[in-house]
């Protein structure tokens, strides 16, 4: 890859080293904030599930009182 582009870019190896090393750095940088965000929306679903399992608890809790009701009228 090197000699390829040192024959049309005349650009010494410090110079190209530093080029690729910059390119890597950003896709890294990008790829941690992906992460993160991936993370975020992971721990977001965790969150809807227990608020899910708490209004389906209160929701069971709820109706079983309302039959309690029912058969004492």
């Amino acid at each position: 890859l090197i000699l390829l582009v040192e024959r049309k870019y005349p650009l010494s190896r410090y110079t190209l080293d530093q080029m690729l090393n910059a390119v890597k750095l950003r896709v890294e940088e990008q790829s941690e904030m992906y992460l993160e965000m991936l993370s975020f929306g992971v721990d977001a679903v965790k969150e809807l599930e227990e608020k899910h399992q708490v209004f389906t608890a209160a929701g069971e809790e709820l109706s079983a009182t309302m039959q309690k009701l029912m058969l004492l009228d």
